[in-house]
C-alpha cells in the first residue's frame, strides 16, 4: 500500500451516535454534532435576514429521518476551521 492509498480512506458513513464515539471525535458530543447539523445550512431568521451555514452541510446525507456523517469530508471541515489555519 503506497502512500496516498493510506491518506485516502474509503467513503465512510457514520451516525451522530457512532461519530461521537469514533477514536480522535469524542470530542464532538451528539448535542454539538446535533446543534452542528442544525446550522449547517443557511436558514431566514424572522426578519427575512439570511443567516449564513456553518458549511457542514456537504458532509451530511440524510435518509429519511437518519443522518450520516462522511467522516473525510467532517475531518476536512474540522481541518478548515482550526485556529490560525488559512483556508
Amino acid at each position: 500500500m503506497d502512500a496516498e492509498q493510506i491518506l485516502v480512506r474509503a467513503q465512510t458513513w457514520v451516525t451522530v451516535k457512532k461519530l461521537s464515539s469514533e477514536p480522535g471525535h469524542e470530542c464532538f458530543t451528539e448535542p454539538v454534532l446535533r446543534h452542528l447539523i442544525f446550522n449547517s445550512q443557511d436558514r431566514v431568521n424572522s426578519k427575512g435576514e439570511i443567516i449564513p451555514g456553518n458549511g457542514l452541510a456537504s458532509a451530511i446525507c440524510r435518509v429519511g429521518r437518519r443522518i450520516y456523517f462522511d467522516l473525510n469530508l467532517f475531518d476536512r471541515w474540522v481541518d478548515a476551521h482550526k485556529c490560525g489555519k488559512d483556508v
